[in-house]
């Protein structure tokens, strides 16, 4: 699992869909995105989930999306930073703790 700060993302997705090596020949998911920005990946293989905007919505949610995407067989999950603010302090906490 990768945490990517906001706006970043976009930009590794760029870089992923220009290595032809990221890219199977099967077009098995490689990567996988959890954010709460909207990606559009120029590489097919990735799978983008959306992070809901509530704090309390994404800690509930956030172990079971982990769980599907992993056993979809991604590779990696890039998952982006969540903001900040105090009431995303369990999120963090989460994430530390599944990339623990």
């Amino acid at each position: 699992m990768i945490s990517i700060e906001s706006g970043g993302m976009d930009r590794a997705l760029d870089l992923l869909g220009a290595n032809k090596h990221a890219v199977t020949a099967n077009n098995d998911h490689q990567v996988a995105t959890y954010s709460r920005a909207l990606m559009k990946p120029s590489s097919e293989p990735v799978l983008c989930r959306r992070m809901p905007d509530d704090a309390a919505a994404t800690a509930q949610q956030l172990f079971a999306v982990l769980r599907e995407l992993d056993a979809q067989g991604v590779n990696e999950i890039w998952i982006e930073a969540p903001p900040a603010d105090p009431e995303w302090d369990g999120v963090r906490d989460r994430l530390q703790r599944a990339a623990g």
